[in-house]
């Protein structure tokens, strides 16, 4: 393997708590709960450094595996998650088509997952890529930039907190997310993943932002301004405001929905989601919808909120903020609101 290109910078113990700040809010509502990630990077020694390479500047013969944790949220919060699981799981994968593991890439820079690679990166001592598949939180492991350049995600491999291996070697995205629904939920709902074996070459070609940079920095103007007035923080954080006001309807279901009426009653949104914040309409007209991120903010608090956490009465701004990959043409049959049985017109 070639040496790295001259961008590679380092991240430590120190970025961590902002990173988990950028991740809750790339997560679009989704993603799990940063903070399991947050208490687990907490036993990364201080003096840790994690090499960032950008996807550009990878060598084109690395060899790159993604990992990131599967399964139900409640269960992952309730089951110790350990680094070596992953880094079995990804040693398992490396080996199936004959490689090393070179470099950590990141599944989703939204939510837990986002620190699940650092914490996989730092663990077995390789490069993580300032990169992620989807830009922010997903539900389905196809749902990625390289599904959308047409690469296969499999041969993947799931470890259980008991040390249980299994490996899915191919397989159609449908039946392979089928399959592992049915191995994790054997291994107690909830696996360490490990997934899309890559070169170097593969990530260069695919659009692929900075993600790992750009979920650093947003994070760290959110927590440099988390007192400011909401709207305002929204400005900081490089938001465009979509609402305000409070939650005056819940409706939950396959396709759940959150109305926000502004606080003169000038206007009401609507924002639909399933697992994560997927589109939102300004008095019946399309303003955002998926891959774009969009975030509800407790305007108490200025916190980011989690799809489960939003209920009636919450005063809340609505906001979304900019894509960080570049998506192919035709991707919205994979990550936009068709995939998700949805129609919401043009935005």
């Amino acid at each position: 393997m070639n040496s790295f290109g001259t961008s590679m910078w380092s991240l430590t113990p120190h970025d961590f708590d902002s990173l988990a700040a950028g991740a809750a809010l790339l997560g679009s509502g989704g993603g799990g709960d940063g903070r399991i990630g947050q208490n687990l990077l907490s036993i990364v020694p201080p003096e840790t450094s994690v090499a960032v390479v950008p996807a550009d500047e990878l060598p084109d013969d690395a060899s790159v595996v993604h990992v990131g944790t599967v399964g139900s949220p409640d269960v992952v919060s309730e089951r110790l998650l350990d680094p070596a699981d992953f880094a079995r799981a990804a040693e398992t994968v490396a080996e199936l088509v004959g490689r090393d593991v070179d470099v950590i890439g990141c599944i989703e820079i939204g939510g837990l997952n986002a620190l699940i690679s650092v914490l996989v990166s730092a663990h077995i001592g390789v490069p993580i890529v300032d990169g992620d598949l989807m830009g922010r939180a997903f539900p389905r492991i196809h749902m990625t930039l390289l599904s959308a350049h047409g690469r296969e995600c499999a041969p993947l491999s799931l470890v259980s907190p008991s040390r249980d291996v299994a490996v899915l070697k191919d397989g159609s995205p449908r039946r392979l997310e089928a399959m592992l629904s049915a191995v994790v939920s054997s291994m107690g709902g909830a696996a360490a993943l490990a997934v899309y074996p890559v070169l170097g070459e593969e990530l260069q070609q695919i659009g692929m932002g900075p993600s790992l940079s750009h979920c650093l920095d947003i994070g760290r103007a959110f927590r440099r301004n988390v007192h400011s007035k909401t709207t305002e923080l929204i400005d900081f954080i490089g938001g465009q405001l979509v609402a305000e006001g409070a939650i005056e309807e819940v409706r939950n279901g396959n396709l759940s929905s959150l109305t926000v009426v502004n606080d003169l009653r000038r206007s009401a949104a609507r924002i639909d989601f399933m697992d994560e914040f997927l589109a939102v309409t300004v008095d019946g007209a399309p303003v955002a919808s998926t891959p774009e991120i969009i975030i509800v903010l407790d305007r108490t608090t200025n916190r980011p909120l989690r799809c489960n956490e939003v209920t009636r009465g919450l005063s809340v701004v609505v906001s979304t903020l900019p894509n960080i990959h570049e998506w192919p043409e035709g991707a919205l049959s994979l990550v936009g609101p068709e995939a998700f049985g949805m129609d919401v017109g043009e935005c």
